[in-house]
């Protein structure tokens, strides 16, 4: 490998004989300083981890960017997994074995980051010292990590997790040494650079490689010496940015340093702050007051300007920090914030100012170019010749130029607004000066031409003049427009003139489009319809004719491919990938492949496979607008002029980008009532989702940094469809009001030519509220059967009940009914028989009675309507008043008002009728009373009867119980009553009847 000091020898060589001069590349450059990008100044470092994620640090902040997403990290941020321990950020380093980001700020601790989750995951406490240590440098080793600031070198020991050893702690009158630049070379050495201009080489055993340091100059060249970067060269090179140019350290051993200061020996370097240098394969970048290109192959020097930046305050005039990437992009860190432009071979150059005339190329119609690096730019601020350096000579100003043309003496015809020119050798006269011929045309405007022969030419126009033919030869010009009623233009409009074949020319107007034949003169008028019967295609501006088929610029519609009789076969729209509907101008690549402009950039269009590419300023276009006439193709490039100026397209540059996006799930915001969380874990396969979500929002970070404005995105849910969703560019889906459950959701991203990544997945597991849980479920389940269950038994007892009811009916009737009916059979015989006739037909009557009211009672007792007390109140009054009246007994039954919608049972209602029965049949036979009184009255939920009576009463305690006591106390045991007596001789009778 050739040494850096011979590549820097040819070098000297060439400057000293072109004169230190430099070639001059302006560039698109593209600024993130906008309030939703790196909006801060002051960027001192740029990095890239492993998985493609640019970490860019401030002064105020580091930020992880993806292109489209930001991270940022300051001291004062909410939560702790993004808050630095300090402000005044110096650097950031990455160790990739362990997948970490380390942040150093000047006086807070060392920020570990996490490059898979983001997030802050430790710190560790710098060293404390009696004075406080400015720390502004940092770099890490297998062992190590290496700090500089004020008070010298400082180690961390990553196994014990503490700092062992301070190097080069030495005072200077001022107390201290300061280290401000520290380097790892390709061995795992470690350089120190300190304010004495000393360099120290350690490797990572700590053991010094050079005992005593090196000095990197002499006293005066190291008095005050400012190292601001350090590249490698080759395995025994340094290539040192100092702020009084470089240095070239060469080491083939580490105890023999040589030193050469200045070694590029051009003007633009020496005694110059170099502020920061970056290698890039085999290319160096140098950044001064200007940013530098020094090819190590060529030793030609490329300066690089700000094509769109009038003042001298550009992006490369403030850089302090280089990255190159694999994309091909140089990123420039500066103090006027964070920029980047293409590096590589361009496809596309835009023209729009020149900054040293204060020039610019306001609006561009036409753009001619003349021999390999010169263009006439037709303007409507003027007329312009410009070169590939963008040095821009003015023609004529403060005029309006919308087309020109090359003759074959050499001459240019220049269509002015209004008005015809010559120009020849950069004069600009009338055009009947040397072309009388053009005097009456010489107020038209011109917007196309071709050539039939070297003296033939047909001529389009603008503002209803319809079509010039010019013979040079004859020096004649015939005016072919519209004339109703005869062969000729169906409009005065021509957009264009194109050739046809050998013989014709094709004039495209607005919704027509005629054939001419220039040498017969037959004209024959066509139209275009999308479809069959609809209306004629609109505003047809540029049409290329193929072998089999046409293709035309129809504005508003897109690109209409027609066959030979004009019968439409494909339209090409923004419905199938086009970037805009309104197209000016078509250029044949092959036979296959066209380029057409519009009003939203470039389309390369492969008519085989119908792919469609579009490429817009952020690649280097001008601008995305082009204009109609717009430009030409020639010598392999084609030139094309719009808004802000016009675009030098090189297609045989033009590559697909076939690397697919890196795509990662990289944030995933869930969104709680009064709560939002987020998580970030690039490498995460699964994501649980607490059961209060509201929304949950998956952010996806798709790295193109070639095109990172392009990246689209699809996703899907696998439990919901099959088939994938288009985001466009939107890099995130919400989602909302799925249930509980387990969803996988996989995510695709496409680069600007349609390269798909492969899908990346996510299990994102809702946890259930707890009556969604299995266990909710499957004790609803139980309870639903428990209450099945126990309405089953409820439902049993209720018949058992039915049935206990019937029983007792039943054998109420055997035995009270049963035995009655047979008296009147007896009494009925008796009758009949003659014997003691007629008190057998009274105990028949009497008998029958009885069995009515028993039926009546039976009926009573089952009928729903009547289960209230006021219901029970009524029927013993229509048992007890006619009897009681019938043996001169007054009798009152009566019940409280607060019982009588009291509901009873069946059997409740059924016994306590008979025992009340029972108990006023014995006060009527036996008791010898005058009065009976019933009185109900409400007890808890049930009720309490009492009938009392003034009768003779009698001893209780000696008296015999019957029967019918025994019977009363039987029944109101079966509803859960009890029947009590009181009585006394003299005193009469009280039964009470009352809940057990």
């Amino acid at each position: 490998m050739l040494h850096l000091r011979t590549i820097l020898c040819f070098t000297i060589c060439l400057y000293v004989q072109t004169a230190f001069t430099q070639t001059v590349s302006y560039e698109s450059v593209i600024g993130l300083n906008k309030e939703n990008e790196i909006y801060e100044s002051n960027i001192r470092k740029i990095l890239q981890d492993k998985f493609g994620f640019k970490w860019i640090v401030t002064q105020e902040s580091a930020v992880r960017f993806d292109g489209h997403n930001i991270n940022r990290y300051t001291s004062h941020e909410p939560t702790d997994k993004y808050r630095l321990s300090g402000v005044d950020i110096w650097d950031v380093e990455e160790d990739t074995a362990r997948n970490e980001i380390y942040i150093l700020s000047s006086y807070g601790y060392i920020d570990v980051l996490s490059s898979i989750t983001g997030s802050v995951t430790r710190r560790i406490k710098k060293p404390e010292g009696p004075e406080s240590n400015w720390f502004m440098d940092m770099v890490l080793t297998p062992a190590h990590i290496w700090l500089t600031g004020f008070k010298g070198v400082w180690v961390y020991d990553r196994a014990t997790d503490k700092f062992v050893q301070s190097l080069e702690n030495r005072s200077n009158a001022a107390g201290a040494v300061v280290t401000k630049k520290i380097f790892r070379d390709s061995k795992e050495n470690v350089w120190t650079f300190n304010d004495k201009g000393q360099v120290h080489v350690y490797n990572d055993q700590l053991t010094v490689q050079n005992p005593g340091g090196r000095l990197l100059g002499n006293e005066a060249f190291v008095n005050s010496l400012q190292i601001n970067d350090v590249v490698s060269m080759t395995e025994e090179e340094l290539l040192i940015a100092t702020s009084k140019g470089m240095l070239v350290c060469r080491y083939g051993n580490y105890h023999d340093i040589g030193i050469t200061q200045d070694p590029l020996k051009f003007p633009f370097f020496s005694n110059t702050a170099v502020e920061a240098i970056c290698r890039s394969g085999r290319s160096l970048y140098i950044a001064t007051n200007a940013l530098y290109r020094v090819s190590l192959e060529s030793e030609a020097v490329l300066e690089y300007k700000d094509r769109y930046v009038i003042s001298q305050s550009d992006w490369f005039s403030s850089v302090q920090s280089l990255y190159a990437d694999d994309a091909g992009l140089l990123w420039l860190g500066g103090r006027n914030g964070l920029s980047y432009f293409n590096i590589g071979d361009k496809a596309f150059t835009g023209y729009y100012r020149n900054r040293e005339a204060n020039l610019g190329l306001e609006h561009v119609f036409y753009v001619l170019p003349e021999g390999d690096d010169n263009y006439y730019a037709c303007c409507q601020n003027g007329l312009y010749k410009i070169n590939d350096r963008s040095e821009i000579k003015v023609l004529s100003k403060n005029a309006w130029y919308n087309y020109m043309f090359r003759t074959e003496t050499g001459t240019y015809i220049v269509s002015e607004l209004k008005s015809l020119k010559v120009l020849s050798n950069g004069v600009l006269n009338d055009i009947d000066r040397l072309y009388s011929e053009f005097r009456p045309y010489k107020n038209f405007s011109l917007n196309s031409h071709v050539w039939f022969s070297d003296s033939l030419l047909v001529l389009g126009t603008e503002s209803f003049n319809g079509i010039l033919i010019w013979d040079r030869k004859k020096r004649t010009i015939r005016n072919l427009v519209h004339h109703p009623g005869m062969t000729s233009l169906a409009s005065d409009v021509v957009n264009s003139v194109s050739r046809y074949n050998d013989s014709s020319v094709i004039v495209l107007s607005d919704k027509s489009f005629a054939i001419l034949n220039i040498y017969s003169g037959n004209i024959t008028n066509h139209i275009i319809k999308q479809k069959a019967g609809g209306e004629a295609l609109g505003i047809l501006f540029d049409v290329l004719v193929k072998k089999e088929y046409n293709l035309v610029a129809a504005y508003g519609v897109g690109i209409v491919k027609t066959d030979k009789a004009h019968q439409v076969l494909q339209v090409f729209s923004t419905s199938n990938g086009l970037s805009n509907n309104g197209v000016y101008r078509l250029f044949s690549i092959s036979d296959s492949v066209i380029i057409a402009t519009t009003n939203y950039g470039i389309n390369l269009i492969n008519l085989h496979t119908g792919k469609i590419s579009h490429y817009t300023s952020y690649d280097g276009l001008h601008s995305d607008v082009f204009e109609e006439a717009c430009g030409t193709a020639a010598n392999g490039k084609i030139v094309a002029g719009g808004v802000k100026g016009f675009t030098k397209i090189l297609p045989g540059r033009i590559r697909p980008n076939n690397r697919p996006p890196s795509l990662y799930i990289s944030k995933i915001i869930c969104e709680y009532p009064g709560l939002i969380t987020d998580s970030m874990n690039i490498t995460a396969e699964n994501y649980i989702i607490g059961n209060r979500i509201l929304q949950t929002s998956v952010y996806f970070s798709g790295i193109n940094w070639i095109n990172p404005g392009r990246t689209t995105f699809a996703y899907r849910i696998l439990e919901k469809s099959e088939d994938w969703i288009n985001l466009n560019a939107q890099n995130f889906v919400t989602l909302i009001g799925l249930g509980p459950g387990t969803y996988h959701l996989q995510v695709k991203a496409a680069n600007e030519d349609g390269i798909w990544s492969e899908p990346k997945e996510i299990t994102l597991v809702f946890l259930p509220k707890w009556y969604q849980t299995w266990w909710f479920n499957l004790l609803v389940i139980l309870l639903i059967a428990a209450a099945i269950y126990a309405f089953y038994r409820y439902r049993i007892a209720q018949i058992k009940k039915q049935h206990e009811i019937r029983k007792n009916i039943a054998t109420d009737l055997h035995d009270d009914l049963g035995s009655t009916l047979n008296c009147v059979k007896v009494f009925t015989n008796l009758a009949i028989s003659g014997v003691k006739q007629e008190e057998s037909l009274q105990q028949i009557k009497d008998n029958l009675t009885e069995a009515t009211m028993c039926l009546r009672d039976m009926i009573w007792v089952l009928d729903d309507s009547l289960d209230t007390v006021d219901e029970l109140v009524t029927r013993l009054k229509q048992f007890a008043l006619p009897v009681a009246g019938a043996s001169n007994i007054q009798a009152e039954i009566k019940a409280g008002s607060e019982v009588n919608s009291q509901k009873l049972t069946k059997e409740e209602k059924r016994n306590l009728f008979l025992v009340c029965k029972e108990a006023i049949n014995n006060s009527i036979k036996y008791s010898g009373a005058t009065q009976i009184q019933v009185d109900i009255k409400p007890d808890g939920k049930k009720i309490r009867i009492s009938i009392s009576d003034n009768g003779k009463g009698f001893d209780a305690d000696t008296v015999k119980k019957g029967y019918g006591l025994k019977n009363m106390q039987y029944r109101a045991g079966q509803i859960k009553y009890k029947v009590s007596l009181v009585s006394s001789a003299g005193k009469g009778t009280q039964v009470e009847i009352g809940p057990a």
